[in-house]
């Protein structure tokens, strides 16, 4: 019998960068399906114009996300798209 070559799907995975401007605010978490909406794993770093800052490496595709804005968790005011959450509600999405 010949032998088939293994072909693997090649996954591109890209750095994204998210950003948040709330200079009131004391902290900002980003929050996603890609982190399993971990409300700890990635805290943003705030620089000195009051932009909360962080990168994701993440493939190609849609994912949803969420900031965790001192406590209260919203949609993002500049992203492009939303999905339906299943409960009630809206989540970002960042296409990649």
């Amino acid at each position: 019998m010949p032998k088939v070559a293994n072909k693997k799907k090649v996954v591109l995975k890209h750095k994204v960068q998210f950003k948040f401007f709330s200079p009131e605010s004391n902290s900002v978490i980003l929050t996603g399906a890609f982190n399993k909406w971990n409300p700890v794993k990635k805290v943003m770093k705030c620089n000195e114009k009051g932009e909360f800052t962080t990168r994701v490496i993440l493939p190609e595709g849609e994912h949803p996300y969420k900031y965790i804005v001192d406590g209260a968790w919203i949609n993002d005011p500049g992203a492009k798209k939303f999905a339906d959450n299943g409960m009630g509600g809206t989540n970002s999405v960042r296409v990649v």
